[in-house]
């Protein structure tokens, strides 16, 4: 992937369509109209090399309750003046919303201009999410799976399995996809959206079925104890673990951590928020240096890719700000190119 031309095409366009006195909003409709997966991948993998070599900054996300229910609101940032993207993400959990009819996760990105501070746009990120947590898998695996990986596990049948299908058969030859959801109902829609992708795609009875014969898994669930067991690991397999940011929650089990080859997205924020890993260190199982390989570090060539075709690799990943801040950027300079969106002049 082409690190440096992807760079020269976000700063001038992000310079030359600035506005010093208008906002742009993007709905998510219009979100859904710019996106494309293929440079969705190649700007979070910039984001994490430009994190790496500490040309990038993102402090740790907070988690701000609600008092007096089970909600939250979770404000992330990032600035990255190489590619000129700077903002906020601000991510609001409220799980009693499915009772009313709305999602239980909202989320919009607030950028500003690098150079003034001014706000430039404000994104819908729900869509922007799924991609870019699917974009960043997609990155993880180009780096850590084998190159002969064909068949593709999904645990979980929902939005974030969609947008995993897309973004890792750009990056892999998948010949099968496996899946596995909660319901059959849902796995069965899922195959069924997903048909035109032109693979044969097999519903599984349970988790084991999809772990085992997986050349690439992706952990997909909200899961707040382990569904995946270590145990059901082969050699040679790569897992993203994606579904879960919680401390006291996990996906994979103790062993499946033990056995695997640990890169994450961001060391701190793992230590933070992931209780895939955090749990087995209060166990003892394994210190934090088991995973202190960042996928920044291997893009840039500080820590190596792949070992050899036996190894058991896994991407651990809770999400971060640096993925969110610049795929809005992207996202917003293919908005004004374009002439989408809705211009607001502030000022």
């Amino acid at each position: 992937m082409l690190l440096s031309s992807l760079a020269g095409e976000l700063r001038p366009s992000a310079q030359s369509s600035r506005n010093g006195a208008c906002m742009l909003i993007l709905s998510r409709g219009d979100v859904a109209r710019l996106l494309d997966m293929e440079e969705v991948i190649r700007t979070v993998e910039l984001a994490h090399a430009e994190h790496a070599a500490d040309r990038a900054v993102q402090p740790p996300r907070l988690t701000v309750p609600i008092p007096g229910s089970s909600a939250a609101i979770l404000p992330m940032t990032a600035t990255m003046p190489g590619i000129a993207a700077a903002g906020l993400k601000l991510l609001s959990i409220y799980p009693e919303n499915p009772r009313c009819g709305l999602p239980v996760l909202s989320a919009v990105v607030l950028l500003v201009d690098v150079e003034t501070g001014k706000c430039s746009a404000v994104v819908e990120a729900g869509l922007l999410t799924a991609y870019r947590t699917a974009a960043a898998s997609a990155v993880a695996t180009q780096y850590l799976s084998r190159t002969d990986a064909r068949v593709l596990g999904l645990v979980g049948a929902g939005i974030e399995a969609r947008t995993h299908l897309d973004a890792i058969r750009l990056v892999r030859p998948i010949e099968r996809v496996v899946v596995w959801s909660r319901t059959h109902e849902s796995a069965n829609t899922f195959a069924t959206e997903m048909a035109d992708r032109s693979l044969p795609i097999d519903i599984a009875d349970d988790v084991r079925s999809v772990v085992e014969v997986a050349d690439i898994l992706c952990t997909l669930t909200p899961a707040p104890t382990p569904i995946v067991q270590g145990a059901w690991f082969r050699d040679g397999l790569h897992v993203n673990a994606v579904g879960t940011h919680w401390i006291d929650k996990r996906e994979v089990d103790t062993e499946a951590i033990v056995r695997s080859r640990v890169v994450v997205d961001s060391y701190d924020a793992n230590v933070l928020e992931s209780g895939d890993l955090m749990i087995p260190v209060q166990e003892g199982a394994i210190d934090t240096g088991h995973f202190s390989d960042e996928i920044g570090e291997i893009i840039i060539k500080a820590k190596p890719a792949r070992m050899d075709s036996r190894e058991i690799t896994m991407y651990q990943s809770v999400g971060v700000a640096i993925q969110d801040v610049a795929t809005a950027a992207m996202i917003v300079d293919r908005a004004r190119s374009s002439g989408v969106g809705l211009e607001v002049e502030l000022w």
